[in-house]
């Protein structure tokens, strides 16, 4: 896996250690390997926020290795708080970090990411551009809206962004959470990307 542009373009990034299952969700859930967004998913991604990313402060839910946290600080994002789980993936992203010298642009927390929401909330924080990238067989999107939208995360004209398996149905459908609207999704490959914004905003 390696940083598509920016400043850290083609820089490699280190994964988990092959063995076991690193958990992205909450303690307990099984089977969710750590499942990289492909190079292509996360090139037409990130051409495709463009400016937005531009002094950004940033919040990666369901990080990783903080594969797209760590593409949006390389393109110009101010800061990013990368949220994960599992202790192998975040012993990957904190090696990241520390070989790519960002800690002072970033902040990791190994919590399950309702928990991070919530936590962030208390702090009365706020993010540009909020990235998830929850397990595909669960329904962790509908989750993650409604942590965003009960701690009001995202700022003004702030972009959430959620990634799923194109086959999936909208992650919007069903969400009794008001606050954001789906405004696009693009495809790259079996991956998908929804696109929300905060109601009443330009782009809504």
């Amino acid at each position: 896996m390696r940083v598509i542009a920016g400043r850290w373009r083609g820089r490699r990034l280190h994964s988990p250690a092959p063995g076991g299952h690193a958990r992205t969700g909450a303690p307990g859930s099984r089977g969710d390997a750590v499942r990289p967004t492909s190079d292509r998913a996360r090139e037409g991604l990130f051409d495709w926020l463009g400016p937005s990313l531009e002094g950004a402060r940033v919040l990666d839910l369901f990080a990783g290795t903080g594969a797209l946290g760590i593409e949006a600080l390389s393109r110009g994002a101010a800061h990013a708080v990368f949220v994960e789980y599992d202790p192998r993936a975040r012993r990957a992203l904190s090696r990241n970090l520390a070989e790519l010298e960002v800690n002072d642009q970033s902040e990791l927390l190994g919590l399950d990411v309702e928990v991070g929401l919530d936590r962030l909330a208390a702090r009365n924080r706020c993010f540009d551009l909020i990235l998830a990238d929850p397990p595909w067989e669960r329904q962790w999107a509908e989750r993650v809206l409604g942590g965003v939208c009960r701690g009001c995360l995202l700022a003004k004209e702030g972009i959430l962004v959620i990634e799923q398996r194109s086959g999936n149905r909208e992650s919007g459908e069903g969400t009794p959470e008001a606050g954001l609207a789906l405004r696009e999704t693009r495809r790259y490959g079996e991956t998908r990307f929804d696109r929300y914004v905060r109601e009443g905003t330009a782009e809504s």
